[in-house]
């Protein structure tokens, strides 16, 4: 039986590459600012808190790292940003990008390095995806959505979904489900592996999860409370912080999402993720950023955008038009984890082949690659999205037995090209 492609129907949300890895000493640095760029934010918090005047090091190191600077370039001008009066004097071209950076982003005690997250993909975004996103830009990682009885059954394909590795924190795990108390104990549960935020999702609009009382069908009037009393029950049964995700509403005729956001933060969310689409939109029509701007304004905890971000620049202008304090970028990453960086997607097979190799590196690492053999050639054959003679290799690809032949296609062809 052919193995069916999966669509990427659900914004839901995987490791490190071997140290003779052609790619590994780019992809350190890169993680390796990040991870500064977070301790010293989180440094400058707790100084302001104690009435310290902070170093000008991590806004400029910050500001740096989004605007894709490498790493030794990074640190020099965060030296010299000491002897600046402000980071913006050192990348004068680069304003809205300071400007988002001076105010970065904590959900609870977490501080994330940028604005720019990658949204829960259900059949996509598997942890090798994760780490290649979290290696090119990703501040943070969400699971594929987990169903809160997967869980409670012991389901072993649940509990697969939940494998992460160090390199990837901080990341988040995303439930479902339509009962209080079994997302409670969910959470409970989750909340003793190694995640940093557990969010919960309320926008899915898929039929086979809106029938059960999941997803979007929480957003309707009558589940209102329902909904109220989930985000209560995750947040009772965890000391981690919580988020909501959900759309604008169920239809036109009953755009909430600013009511729903305020309740989301009566219940005790530390922050959420708005897609600015309908229900009855689907993944169709445009998104709405006007729900996003109305969203921000009716509640003081973080609000993150979602919907219609195909590149670096629709993130910072999302966040400029609307006043949310992040974004976070679903179907638009599938193929193009480079659109976590302002240089975006390279122009030919051999300037994305690193990072497509770096994903097949970490496939094998961490999934069961025979099981999931037509999961990954999916993902390898998206990254070939625009290149000329793009049909032709993904049929090599989809013909292959192995990642070592898919391997050997793409090195043949970029060689060629």
């Amino acid at each position: 039986m052919r193995d069916k492609e999966i669509p990427p129907h659900q914004e839901q949300q995987q490791e490190e590459p071997a140290k003779n890895s052609s790619c590994f000493k780019k992809t350190e640095s890169h993680g390796q600012v990040m991870d500064k760029v977070a301790a010293r934010i989180q440094k400058k918090h707790t100084a302001e808190r104690h009435g310290r005047q902070p170093g000008r090091k991590t806004a400029a190191l910050a500001l740096l790292h989004v605007a894709g600077q490498s790493a030794p370039r990074a640190f020099l001008w965060a030296k010299r940003a000491d002897r600046l009066q402000c980071c913006r004097t050192a990348i004068p071209s680069a304003p809205l990008l300071a400007t988002r950076l001076n105010k970065m982003i904590t959900i609870g005690p977490i501080v994330l390095s940028n604005p720019f997250l990658l949204a829960p993909l259900a059949g996509y975004t598997d942890l090798p995806f994760r780490l290649v996103c979290r290696e090119q830009g990703a501040a943070l990682t969400v699971s594929e959505m987990i169903s809160c009885h997967g869980l409670l059954y012991g389901q072993k394909q649940t509990f697969a979904m939940l494998k992460t590795v160090p390199e990837e924190r901080p990341w988040s795990v995303q439930l479902f489900g339509s009962e209080p108390e079994s997302m409670g104990r969910a959470a409970a549960l989750v909340s003793a592996m190694p995640v940093d935020i557990l969010d919960i999702n309320m926008g899915c609009p898929v039929p086979k999860v809106v029938k059960k009382g999941s997803g979007s069908a929480l957003m309707k009037a009558a589940n209102l409370q329902q909904a109220e009393a989930i985000i209560r029950a995750v947040v009772n049964n965890t000391d981690r912080p919580v988020t909501v995700k959900f759309r604008s509403g169920w239809n036109d005729a009953s755009i909430c999402a600013p009511d729903f956001a305020r309740m989301c933060e009566s219940a005790g969310a530390a922050a959420v993720t708005i897609h600015a689409r309908t229900w009855a939109q689907q993944f169709g029509g445009k998104a709405d950023r006007r729900v996003i701007a109305a969203v921000k304004q009716a509640v003081s905890i973080p609000v993150i955008g979602n919907g219609d971000i195909l590149c670096y620049a629709d993130g910072l202008a999302m966040m400029k038009e609307t006043g949310c304090d992040a974004v976070m970028i679903g179907r638009a990453a599938l193929g193009n984890p480079w659109v976590f960086q302002p240089s975006g997607i390279p122009e030919t097979l051999a300037g994305r082949l690193p990072v497509i190799l770096r994903y097949l590196e970490l496939a094998d690492q961490h999934l069961d690659t025979e099981r999931l053999h037509f999961r990954i050639k999916n993902h390898a054959s998206r990254f070939l999205s625009g290149l000329p003679g793009a049909a032709a290799i993904r049929q090599e690809i989809i013909g292959s037995d192995s990642l070592a032949e898919i391997e050997k296609v793409l090195k043949k062809k970029a060689m060629l090209a």
